[in-house]
């Protein structure tokens, strides 16, 4: 084999060497992609899974009551209301921006969506949401104002009949 020849096999597997290397960095980058989605979603499910926690503590969850039902309130259960949907709106601003940014994907941003359309039917959060407005970007409250727009509001919410009357159909379905 000349050295001409041998010149060109080395190019050759130089060239080989260099396709490998670059289709394992797309194998890494994108695991890293799919990594850092991951992240983010963990991030955002402990977020508001302690918020719910915290939430559902006594008097916290009375206060809460009061103010997503517009209910007669105290000053000091107005002010832990106005916290909790501060913390709720800064939670469903990142979530939002998270999606802007390409980080969040479609499936989360659908389940964020829904949440907040439902979550927006309380007329207290919706008077929450007004009267909190300007502390947000304009991206993000004009999605908000989206959604309540869209939102039809429940003013006589029978929380504990609805509980019954699923828990209701439930046990038929078991029973047919």
């Amino acid at each position: 084999m000349s050295l001409s020849e041998l010149a060109d096999l080395a190019q050759v597997v130089n060239c080989a060497i260099v396709l490998m290397s670059v289709i394992y960095l797309a194998r890494q980058l994108r695991q890293a992609a799919l990594n850092q989605q991951t992240l983010i979603q963990q991030g955002r499910a402990a977020r508001i899974s302690t918020l719910s926690q915290q939430m559902a503590q006594k008097g916290v969850a009375e206060a809460w009551e009061k103010g997503v039902y517009g209910g007669p309130i105290s000053l000091s259960e107005l002010h832990q209301f106005r916290n909790l949907c501060r913390a709720t709106f800064i939670s469903a601003e990142d979530s939002f921006f998270q999606y802007e940014h390409k980080v969040l994907h479609e499936e989360g941003f659908e389940s964020f969506r829904h949440s907040i359309e439902v979550m927006m039917r309380l007329p207290g959060l919706q008077a929450m949401w007004l009267q909190t407005r300007p502390m947000y970007s304009s991206k993000f409250a004009q999605f908000m104002d989206d959604a309540v727009t869209r939102a039809s509001v429940e003013t006589d919410v029978d929380e504990l009949a609805r509980w019954a009357t699923t828990v209701g159909s439930v046990k038929n379905k078991d029973a047919l």
